[in-house]
This record gives C-alpha cells, structure tokens and sequence, in this order.
C-alpha cells in the first residue's frame, strides 16, 4: 500500500474502515496495481462527505486496464457495509466507504 504523500491526512480514521485495508490491496494486486490512498478526511469533498468522519477515502486507478472488475472484485470481498463508486468525473479514482448504519 502507498499514500499519495504526505497530504493525506489519517487523522480520525475509523477502524472499521481501516480493518478493510488487508482485504482491499491484494485485489488491487490481482488487478495489476498498488493500493494508492490519493485522500481520507483531508482534500475537498461533498458536505456531508463520509471523508469527514473518517469513513471514506479514494484509491487511485490509474492503470487499471478493467475498472468495472475491480469495482466487481472489491464489492464481492468486502462487507455488505462497505460500498464503492467510480469517480465518474475524474476518472482517476474510486471513492470507498464504510457505512456504519447500513
């Protein structure tokens, strides 16, 4: 696993969100690239953005030649709790959360 650098903040990162993170980089290594951590509770996000309560962060895609089974790959591992979205604006990363209440 990479941090993008040091800009990104792990300050008050639940850990149920990081108890996910040894399920999370060996997919990305099937699919052919590192986990790259690009932002948590720091960066510029949605007001009520779960980045902000240490629940959220976006890993880099960069090279991923197959997006959707990654996305596939993730949400099939994780917990029903856990939940992805590809950025479909920026294209450079998805956005993963943890869903406490869900």
């Amino acid at each position: 696993m990479q941090i993008k650098d040091s800009s990104v903040s792990f300050d008050g990162i639940q850990p149920e969100l990081l108890a996910t993170l040894p399920i999370i980089e060996p997919i990305f290594n099937q699919f052919g690239q590192q986990l790259v951590i690009t932002s948590c509770n720091d960066g510029q996000h949605a007001v009520n953005s779960l980045h902000y309560k240490g629940l959220a962060f976006d890993c880099r895609i960069w090279d991923v030649k197959d997006v959707p089974g990654l996305i596939a790959a993730l949400t099939s591992a994780l917990p029903a709790k856990c939940w992805i979205e590809p950025m479909a604006t920026a294209k450079d990363h998805i956005h993963y959360e943890f869903r406490k209440g869900s």
